[in-house]
């Protein structure tokens, strides 16, 4: 295992110093910080695990047990460096920061919350009107998941209203330098709602509110506080995870249960275990390589499913329907991109596919900062530590046609009634 732990090194020095690189444009809390953090989260947390307790067991779903095979860690860890080489270089070359001059804020002191105050106002009066017996549905995981997928008009609804509480609750924190009851207030939708419907991106997408105090308000500038934090991240957040795993399966909460899920690891029951097991499964069954073709799938996912009922799964939801004995639409055991880069072009493809990933996100970006900058530079900021933070968190999770997808499906509505909103004062200016 010396390959697999030479690899995990590599890819702590590379994050480092690309870390560091990064530190001149966004501060020690940047893009890249942020991705690489959560990629050793979801790409090489399991395989270590399995490592140091000798236990090689993986679920795939309906208690199918894969063993995670030497060869496979050292192909997850090799793979992971070059994802985190190939995103640094994207991102990079694409010249992308998030951070705002401090003279900007002389000519943008408002927070300009008026449009996203509509959007919450609009989606809340929609969603009670259409949908209120959804929203007793979503009181449960699986209801949730049933209600969310068959009506996607309800799901953007709710993202809309979550996300549009947390943006104002972020531009606030950052132009008052700290967390006031009325930012509180305004966590408090995607807080309910997340452990309401048990849904972890609802309440993520709070909690980054609330966190742009140490983001951006009042930022972290201490490296060793930094290295703290992750310590914190790999250790501790498993723990909350699985809590909250227990919790949305219905299962009593209580010391006996909690020690039988421990048993079988802990990573290994929490969000990176399901595209562990979906790579031990593709990369040891000798899939055919696709040539790109998954990417195609970008296309068709932007039109939403209330405007095309019969759309195609995408490659995550095929093979979720295709090995799941019980699959209901919605559900999902996670895909990431790894995976997608090597069965598409091999180990060449997986550092293409985040280099790619890294150029398209930063110059997608650079056009949102543009436009939102003219409007309210806190609304700017609170958007992409939250939005954006959020999207390069899940990420590791998802294929590569499911960031474009959320993006298109979330950024259009906000940058729209944004405008609208503050188009006179543009005008005049």
């Amino acid at each position: 295992m010396i390959f697999f732990w030479g690899f995990i090194f590599l890819y702590l020095a590379i994050l480092i110093i690309g870390i560091n690189h990064f530190r001149e444009s966004e501060g020690l809390i940047s893009t890249f910080s942020i991705f690489g953090i959560t990629g050793f989260f979801y790409y090489l947390a399991v395989p270590i695990e399995c490592v140091i307790t000798g236990n090689d067991f993986i679920a795939l779903g309906d208690n199918v047990v894969n063993p995670l095979l030497d060869t496979t860690k050292i192909a997850i860890s090799f793979m992971s460096v070059l994802a985190l080489c190939g995103f640094y270089f994207g991102l990079k070359i694409s010249k992308f920061s998030y951070i705002v001059k401090s003279n900007y804020l002389l000519y943008r002191r408002g927070v300009a919350p008026n449009g996203i105050l509509f959007l919450i106002l609009i989606s809340f009066v929609i969603l009670i009107s259409l949908f209120r017996d959804k929203i007793v549905l979503s009181g449960t995981y699986e209801g949730n998941v049933d209600t969310s997928y068959n009506n996607p008009l309800y799901t953007l609804l709710v993202d809309w209203i979550v996300l549009g509480c947390s943006i104002i609750c972020g531009a606030i924190i950052i132009k008052k330098k700290r967390v006031n009851y009325l930012s509180f207030l305004f966590s408090i939708p995607g807080l309910y709602w997340g452990v309401y419907a048990s849904t972890k991106d609802q309440l993520l997408i709070a909690v980054l509110g609330l966190l742009t105090y140490f983001t951006v308000a009042n930022p972290i500038k201490n490296f060793f506080l930094l290295i703290i934090g992750f310590i914190f991240l790999i250790l501790l957040a498993p723990l909350g995870l699985l809590w909250f795993s227990l919790y949305r399966s219905g299962v009593i909460i209580n010391m006996e249960a909690l020690y039988a899920v421990l048993e079988k690891g802990v990573i290994r029951n929490t969000d990176p275990a399901g595209p562990i097991a979906v790579f031990n499964d593709l990369f040891n069954s000798g899939v055919d390589m696709k040539f790109g073709s998954t990417y195609l799938d970008t296309f068709y996912l932007l039109v939403p499913k209330f405007v095309w009922a019969n759309r195609p799964l995408d490659v995550a939801e095929k093979y979720a329907q295709e090995t799941l004995k019980y699959w209901l639409p919605g559900q999902g055991l996670g895909y990431s991109l790894l995976i997608e880069g090597y069965i598409n072009f091999s180990y060449f493809g997986v550092f293409i596919q985040y280099f790619t990933t890294g150029l398209l996100w930063g110059i997608t970006w650079n056009l949102v900062k543009k436009i939102v900058l003219n409007i309210s530079v806190y609304i700017w900021l609170s958007l992409y530590s939250i939005f954006g933070f959020f999207l390069i968190i899940i990420i590791h999770r998802s294929p590569f046609s499911g960031t474009p997808k959320q993006m298109f499906l979330t950024l259009p509505i906000i940058l729209f009634v944004l405008f609208l909103f503050n188009k006179k004062k543009i005008n005049e200016e």
